[in-house]
Formats: structure tokens, C-alpha cells, sequence
């Protein structure tokens, strides 16, 4: 379910609407100067909760079988980048378009989270059929 939520904001870009929301209302609200430091905040706090999440995931979740775990840690990684990603700082947005050994930071991010997933599903499948 968690998935197909997120295949819906990819469909509908609701990351980029929150965006535009938020920025009118700075705007409207004079607050706007201050975005960076508000950006930042919100970018530390995300990825704070996300890191505390799949801890408390992985752990809570340790009765499932270790692929189930992994996928919701996957996902937790996916929703986490996505928050992240919804900020628009451009900082961030500089790093997340750099590149490690030729491969994009967002494509690792984004991408990595997804093949959490599949691998954790693959793996699942994996087991039902022994």
C-alpha cells in the first residue's frame, strides 16, 4: 500500500504542490526571507525522522521474516527521500544532482529504496516456493 501511495504522488506531483503551497504562504505571510533557515530545519528533521523510523522499524519488525523487514526499511528510505526532495532547497537539490562513480545521489536515493523493495520481494517469493 505504501508503494502505490507513492506511485500516485509520482503520477500527480503532490511533492510540487506542497512546494508551491508553502511558498505562497511565505510569501503571503512575509516570511519568505527566512525559507532557507526554515528549509534546512525542515530537511534535518526529515531526515532525522526517517533514520529514527527504520531504526524502530528494523527493530520492532524483527518477529517478520529478515525480507520484510528489509522492504520496509526500503520504503522507509523512499519516503524519506521524497520529503526530503519535496523541501526544494537548493542545496540540496545541487547535492541530490551530483554524481558518486558516475551515478546520480537521487538515483541512488530514489532508486536504492526501490531495489530494497524488489530485492526484499524477490527474496520472499524466493522462500514461499522452497
Amino acid at each position: 500500500m505504501a508503494m502505490f501511495a507513492l506511485g500516485i504522488n509520482k503520477q500527480l506531483d503532490l511533492q510540487s504542490l506542497f512546494t508551491q503551497l508553502l511558498r505562497d504562504n511565505a510569501l503571503r505571510h512575509g516570511w519568505f526571507a527566512e525559507r532557507r533557515v526554515l528549509q534546512l530545519a525542515f530537511i534535518a528533521g526529515a531526515a532525522a525522522f526517517g533514520i529514527i523510523l527504520a531504526t524502530l522499524v528494523w527493530r520492532h519488525l524483527s518477529v517478520l521474516r529478515r525480507n520484510m523487514r528489509s522492504a520496509a526499511w526500503g520504503v522507509c528510505l523512499i519516503y524519506t527521500y521524497v520529503i526530503i526532495r519535496a523541501a526544494s532547497f537548493h542545496h540540496v537539490d545541487r547535492f541530490i544532482s551530483s554524481s558518486l562513480f558516475g551515478a546520480r545521489w537521487n538515483w541512488i536515493l530514489e532508486i536504492g529504496g526501490v531495489s530494497i523493495v524488489a530485492k526484499a520481494a524477490a527474496g520472499s517469493l524466493f522462500t514461499r516456493s522452497r
